[in-house]
């Protein structure tokens, strides 16, 4: 597929949201936080906790990121294998081939960490008022964000992320040319889902601005990230803390604890081993195993030196291990437990709410007041531990009094 080609695909137009997108209940649920006070709930973002497991980011940029030409020819088909809850899944990326917004040059390029921070700023300006859509489209679901390029560059900038027009514009382009195919190893059925970062994306210029002010650009979210609004899959967080991290594993880190350690405290630290993070995350590949200690003791000491943990021991590997796997025992911090406590409250207040019986008869619409969940999602997701169901439970029938005239004593 040629460059132009590619670019006509990506700006054709789509029926726009309609206004009460902005309304609906999924959208308010995923735009409230549990915070003390303004400031606080401007740092936070949403976690989402398939997706963000899903190690798509994983390409180094200086490390086969980008092939540049005209004859720049397709990198074959990058294939991953990772973990979630105890299931396998494979991820395949097909990278994107987009024409580079100011040179003109062919690029041919995997979505990089670059690509994971402008989606991350999406997300969040996904989780203001009025930014954020979710309705049902002709199909499926349908889940996205409304913004500017001048917005988007704003709060890049504000977390200390600079990036200039064209660079978030290629990010931009990279996220909706490339291609995931998640597929489930294990389990009775195969399924699979295979659809760009951005399923549609739709930009407008300064000059678009100028005769439209409410000409903005459009940006539809991944089928797996629909779904997770739609099923409450997914957990509030510090972004500006995560973003403040140098070392992408630190962030990949910061993420997991959010996600996966729900009952962290002092005293019950996080149990974290070297062959998890090296499969799950993506980040470590390096020829010889003592590279990818020495990076992740690196990560490990960001987030010591910004305040997320409050140490990590490295426990004793077993006696007579030719290649053993090392472990660290995690302390958390206060700032990461409070953050997991909040996290753990906003699900359980958004679980009740969608327990809430569906509106009679003549009541409003059930799109406005009331949440479809959608159990396991798309692929027929496990659930966390502990996680309940988003139904509510029967309450025991109330035991029936004892006869008149029997006594109550012995």
């Amino acid at each position: 597929m040629s460059s132009a080609r590619s670019d006509l695909m990506l700006l054709t137009p789509t029926p726009y949201p309609a206004a009460d997108a902005y309304t609906s209940v999924q959208m308010q649920l995923f735009q409230s936080f549990h915070a003390r006070d303004s400031a606080t709930r401007q740092r936070l973002s949403n976690s989402l906790d398939f997706w963000d497991a899903i190690p798509k980011y994983s390409v180094n940029r200086q490390g086969g990121g980008r092939q540049r030409g005209p004859d720049a020819a397709p990198p074959s088909i990058l294939t991953r294998h990772f973990e979630f809850r105890n299931h396998s899944f494979q991820l395949e990326i097909r990278p994107a081939r987009v024409r580079h917004p100011r040179t003109g040059a062919i690029h041919v390029a995997y979505p990089t960490l670059r690509e994971e921070i402008v989606e991350d700023a999406l997300r969040k300006i996904a989780s203001q008022q009025q930014c954020g859509f979710y309705c049902q489209g002709p199909g499926q679901p349908r889940a996205g964000v409304r913004f500017t390029l001048h917005a988007l560059r704003k709060y890049l900038r504000e977390q200390g992320h600079t990036m200039d027009h064209y660079q978030v514009k290629e990010s931009l382009l990279i996220l909706a040319d490339c291609h995931i195919e998640v597929v489930t190893i294990d389990g009775p059925l195969r399924k699979q889902i295979n659809a760009s970062i951005i399923r549609t994306l739709i930009l407008s210029g300064r000059a678009d601005l100028e005769q439209d002010p409410s000409c903005l650009c459009y940006a539809d979210f991944h089928p797996l990230i629909t779904d997770a609004i739609d099923a409450i899959q997914y957990r509030q967080f510090d972004l500006s803390a995560v973003l403040q991290h140098r070392k992408p594993l630190a962030r990949w880190l910061h993420k997991y604890f959010i996600r996966a350690a729900r009952n962290a405290s002092p005293l019950h630290p996080i149990k974290l081993s070297m062959k998890f993070v090296k499969n799950a995350s993506g980040l470590l590949g390096s020829a010889r195993w003592r590279d990818d200690v020495r990076a992740l003791r690196a990560a490990l000491a960001e987030l010591i030196d910004n305040h997320v943990l409050v140490a990590a021991h490295a426990c004793e590997a077993p006696v007579g291990a030719a290649d053993a796997d090392l472990r660290w025992l995690l302390t958390p911090s206060a700032s990461l437990v409070a953050d997991i406590i909040a996290a753990n409250q906003r699900c359980q207040h958004h679980r009740s709410l969608a327990a809430t019986p569906a509106p009679g008869p003549g009541a409003a619409s059930p799109d406005r007041t009331t949440h479809r969940t959608r159990g396991a999602g798309l692929l027929s997701l496990p659930r966390a531990p502990g996680e309940a169901s988003p139904r509510r439970p029967e309450r025991p029938a109330p035991r029936p009094p004892p006869p008149a005239g029997r006594p109550r004593g012995g």
